[in-house]
């Protein structure tokens, strides 16, 4: 067996395995490509010269790896891997770059396990294992140089049928590429290639012995400030601002906060980016959004870092896949742990994240920012980040499979753990208020990324920015201040329907801390009013 996965194998069967994946593991590929250029208008010839395209790219891809390692075995992971990538890109409009591919080695089991269905199987099955073990069985030939010179061909032919494709009709080609960029996004697996090489390049990129560069020359809490500054900060995930009530969705979402007139609801709020793994990193990252890139995270300080050299004790609890490493250098805790995490069902809850708090609020009094990440209403199974108390919208969406359910059911599980999330942020405002007494107390809410819920045929996350719709940009971003806080709600509520990001929240963070630094980034508005002392 080991022979026939490891022997050489002809051009046609190679040319097989690409027609294959191009006929039926592109088909949001071709989907988008018809309704840009629809048949009826004519385009029947350009339509086929971006199939051979296609073809020659696969081919010619296929065969550089099987220079690789051997032309059966690229066959088999070509199939099986397309296979499986055309699943997410039809289901869900899942895109593979660079920032994606990350996602997908940072998932942990349980993550993963959520996203197990039968539609994966059978897609695997049919359009990849299938096709595989065909491929691995086919008679074994005899070992010649003109069998090891077939990659070397076939990578000749599949450049030259794209090159054919493109001559007779470069205008049109010149203007598709042009206008419809993002089309290249869905072809499989030509940039799930790409997007292996990028995070790649990333991850080698990365020295493990690097110096992390301070981003600023001082920090400290003068010594005037006598009363202890606690903030709250909670991570959301996947949480959308125009399903939150407190910016008038139709339905009550928020039904606790709805009822807390120091609750701050900033309508306008856009994240860094459409993934946790991009997100995370920027939201404490000195880099704007235009100028942040991942590796920053591995060389520069953060606003956490900051805050610790000033002298405040942070506290990251993560009930999430983990902190991005953000908090590499301050105290962590995994929440997903159900060793440590108290409350679990189904899965581990973010309101155990509260639990044992007070005792070291009370036990070790200094000023304090505690970091929540939340696993909020991470998909596909939004059924699963709630408990059954909270399942209020009805009929919900109970399988990680969404397109085996209504728009309407998907949004109503989604709108279920919107209501465990105002919940949670409610019991932490809670906590706040016991211990306003000791410390000035302030509470922030932003929620990482936003999601697709069906919407345009689209699902979850993560799409690149060029093409990412408002819904995966557009957050909420909530400010609680108690009656001790240093938050002046009056003037700070004026601006809550200004354009604000995630690129604000590390001068929010060293505003409330009233650290003395020179870190402070330089944006047109403060998003919080800080009271005059």
């Amino acid at each position: 067996m080991l022979k026939l996965l490891i022997g050489p194998l002809s051009l046609k069967w190679l040319a097989f395995c690409a027609l294959w994946v191009v006929v039926f593991c592109n088909r949001a590929f071709f989907g988008h490509l018809l309704a840009s250029y629809p048949l009826a208008e004519g385009h029947v010839y350009f339509l086929g010269a971006v199939a051979v395209l296609l073809f020659g790219l696969v081919l010619a891809e296929l065969c550089i790896l099987a220079l690789v390692i051997s032309a059966r075995l690229a066959a088999i992971v070509l199939l099986l891997a397309s296979s499986l990538l055309s699943f997410f890109t039809d289901q869900y409009g899942t895109v593979f770059d660079s920032v994606m591919v990350q996602n997908l080695f940072e998932t942990q089991a349980a993550e993963a396990m959520n996203l197990m269905s039968l539609g994966l199987f059978l897609q695997a099955l049919i359009f990849g294992l299938l096709p595989a073990l065909g491929i691995a069985l086919l008679p074994l030939s005899k070992t010649s140089l003109r069998a090891h010179l077939q990659p070397a061909l076939g990578i000749g032919i599949g450049v030259g049928l794209a090159l054919a494709a493109i001559a007779p009709a470069t205008a049109t080609f010149s203007s598709f590429f042009r206008e419809h960029k993002a089309l290249h996004y869905f072809t499989t697996p030509i940039y799930s290639v790409y997007g292996v090489a990028g995070y790649l390049k990333g991850v080698l990129s990365v020295d493990g012995d690097r110096v992390i560069m301070p981003t600023s020359s001082y920090a400290y809490i003068p010594t005037n400030d006598h009363a202890y500054d606690l903030v709250v900060l909670i991570v959301g995930e996947t949480a959308r601002a125009d399903h939150f009530s407190l910016n008038g969705y139709a339905r009550n979402t928020n039904p606790k906060l709805g009822r807390r007139p120091d609750v701050i609801s900033f309508s306008q709020m856009t994240s860094c980016g459409t993934s946790t793994a991009v997100s995370v990193p920027c939201m404490f990252s000195y880099d704007k959004k235009s100028e942040f890139d991942q590796d920053s995270i591995f060389e520069s300080m953060n606003v956490l870092d900051t805050l610790a050299k000033a002298g405040v004790d942070v506290l990251w609890r993560d009930n999430n896949s983990s902190s991005k490493h953000v908090a590499d250098r301050v105290r962590y805790e995994n929440y997903r742990d159900r060793a440590l995490n108290t409350i679990c069902d189904v899965e581990c809850r973010d309101e155990g994240m509260l639990v044992g708090l007070q005792s070291w609020l009370t036990e070790a009094p200094n000023d304090k920012l505690i970091v929540l990440h939340q696993m909020g209403s991470h998909g596909p199974d939004y059924f699963h980040r709630y408990p059954a108390g909270f399942e209020q919208f009805q009929p919900a969406c109970q399988t990680s499979e969404l397109g085996d359910c209504s728009l309407d059911e998907i949004t109503n599980a989604y709108d279920n753990s919107l209501l465990y999330t105002d919940h949670f942020i409610d019991k932490a405002i809670q906590l706040l208020e016991q211990n306003q007494g000791q410390y000035e107390v302030s509470l922030i809410y932003v929620s990482d990324h936003g999601e697709s819920l069906g919407e345009q045929g689209l699902y979850l996350h993560g799409l690149p920015d060029l093409i990412a719709p408002e819904a995966q940009t557009h957050v909420p971003l909530l400010v609680w201040g108690g009656i001790s806080s240093d938050i002046d709600l009056g003037a700070t509520r004026k601006f809550k329907d200004l354009p604000f990001s995630h690129d604000d929240l590390p001068n929010v963070l060293l505003a409330l801390f009233e650290v003395e630094t020179d870190a402070f980034l330089d944006l047109p508005e403060p998003m919080i009013m800080i009271k005059p002392h």
